[in-house]
């Protein structure tokens, strides 16, 4: 869970909540929610959630962060350090949401790593904020929805 700067690398809080919910259901798995200290406030009300749920925002460390990643199953995470530091580790399947940013540019390198980024004209318009609105109108990353993540992990990530 990360909330950077940019507009268009902020996926939804109900999203995380809905994709966490559905990988408990189908994968009987443990998902967990790192993040800076500040994220911990915003994912207060996730913690009794689901008993497989756990949240270690503002607990880690850059090192211990980075040895969670590396012992990880998957690692999903928005355009934002988290998602770079997975990729380092080499290990884990690391999915990335992509908005504004251009996959090429910043994009997930390796093997098993994925990018997923909404098909909208405006993509990839690198801004910090929306020209279409103002405010915390985030079209890029609300059009990748939790299903889409669902659908990449179960039909392509879990099978193999």
């Amino acid at each position: 869970f990360t909330s950077p700067t940019r507009q268009g690398r902020r996926w939804r809080k109900d999203y995380f909540r809905e994709l966490a919910l559905k990988l408990i259901d189908e994968f009987d798995c443990y998902v967990i929610f790192s993040g800076a200290p500040d994220e911990a406030v915003e994912l207060e009300d996730f913690k009794n959630l689901h008993p497989n749920i756990k949240i270690l925002a503002g607990q880690l460390s850059l090192i211990e962060s980075c040895a969670l990643y590396s012992l990880s199953d998957i690692v999903l995470s928005s355009d934002t350090g988290p998602l770079h530091l997975a990729t380092a580790t080499q290990k884990p399947i690391c999915i990335g949401l992509f908005g504004g940013a251009p996959i090429s540019r910043t994009g997930v390198w390796g093997m098993k790593h994925y990018a997923i980024a909404a098909d909208l004209p405006c993509i990839a318009c690198n801004r910090r904020k929306c020209k279409i609105k103002k405010g915390q109108y985030n079209p890029c990353l609300d059009a990748i929805t939790p299903q889409n993540v669902f659908d990449l992990i179960k039909n392509e990530i879990w099978t193999e």
